[in-house]
């Protein structure tokens, strides 16, 4: 918990969890702590800056970004069959 003395917002939202879940805060930050999950970012920024492989970072940029607009495409249209049809004006 030594961390989290400098980061309130932080230690709230560890504090909230553990009481969701009825464990004890150190239960969660050694479960969820220590950066043990990689995010799509920082796997991307990895691969352009330490592993120096351009080609699969662009590669993972190109197919996230072509999920979301596959994602947002899915939901206009599914936005569209519940609405009947109507166009909806701004």
């Amino acid at each position: 918990e030594k961390g989290l003395e400098s980061r309130p917002e932080a230690d709230n939202l560890v504090g909230i969890f553990a009481a969701l879940s009825d464990r004890p805060k150190t239960d969660v930050l050694r479960e969820f702590g220590g950066g043990q999950f990689f995010l799509i970012g920082n796997v991307i920024e990895n691969q352009f800056i330490t592993v120096g492989e351009w080609n699969f970072g662009s590669a993972i940029s190109m197919i996230m970004a072509a999920i979301m607009m596959l994602c947002m495409y899915l939901i206009r249209r599914v936005d569209e069959h519940n609405s009947g049809g109507r166009k909806k004006h701004a």
